[in-house]
């Protein structure tokens, strides 16, 4: 697969993964470890974890940011962060998951 060059300019694609937590501890390494291997950089947002989630997230060096829940799930906060936590960062490639959520991304597409 031939390089492509991307709209900033340079000659590979930048991509970025935004991860939504609340609870995660458990699965969160994983999804931690699997877009860290292709992303430049990884963010996680979380809403109101009791658990450790915050703890592995930092941990890991992504880039963390807390959402003010009242302590309990919010769908429509959960929509809105899904649609806006990726403004502002420049980027080729921005995927926006759950910590469940994996996406493959084939090596030769590094």
């Amino acid at each position: 697969m031939g390089k492509t060059r991307s709209y900033t300019g340079r000659s590979t694609m930048i991509k970025h993964c935004h991860i939504l937590t609340r609870n995660e501890e458990h699965i969160l390494p994983y999804a931690l470890r699997h877009y860290a291997g292709f992303c430049e950089r990884v963010f996680v947002h979380d809403m109101g974890s009791t658990d450790r989630t915050l703890d592995i997230a930092k941990k890991f060096g992504a880039i963390v940011r807390s959402w003010d829940t009242g302590g309990k799930f919010d769908d429509n906060l959960n929509t809105r962060i899904k649609n806006e936590c990726w403004r502002g960062f420049e980027s080729d490639w921005t995927m926006v998951v759950d910590a469940d959520e994996i996406i493959y991304f084939p090596r030769d597409a590094r």
